[in-house]
């Protein structure tokens, strides 16, 4: 069974492959060669690890879930990437437990950058959450609900 963190990805991932305007193009990896746009990346990047000091079996973990949307040669490309971020977080608090791998999810920043200096300026789009979930250090691909 996969790791916890890639379960609680691939939940997303699946989450946002609803939202037409992505379509397919919902990815897990910034290596992947990324032609055609509007598509969405989804990367897990740090965590905070907490123990139960009750029972040292189980661990409370917080894990930074960025959505990072990206978009090119539209005419505002602020307004496209907030129009975006209306879809991903009304799509994310559907089901905030991404059926029921996490605890809590909570929205805690968003950063825009733009790159005017291709031929298609673009824009690109993070907007990061928590993600709460806990498991027993020696099984960390069992989420415990």
């Amino acid at each position: 069974m996969a790791h916890a963190r890639q379960q609680i990805r691939d939940a997303v991932v699946i989450k946002l492959k609803e939202i037409t305007t992505f379509g397919n193009r919902v990815y897990t990896d910034k290596t992947s060669t990324h032609k055609e746009l509007p598509d969405v990346m989804v990367i897990t990047s740090d965590e905070v690890i907490n123990y139960d000091e009750s029972t040292k079996t189980t661990q409370t973990r917080i894990l930074t879930l960025n959505i990072e949307p990206r978009v090119k040669d539209e005419t505002g490309l602020n307004d496209a990437l907030d129009n975006i971020a209306v879809s991903v977080e009304k799509k994310l608090l559907e089901d905030e437990s991404m059926g029921g791998l996490i605890t809590a999810l909570q929205m805690v920043g968003t950063e825009i950058v733009f790159d005017g200096e291709t031929n298609q300026p673009t824009g690109e789009m993070r907007i990061e959450y928590e993600a709460w979930y806990r498991v027993n250090p020696l099984f960390p691909e069992t989420i415990i609900t």
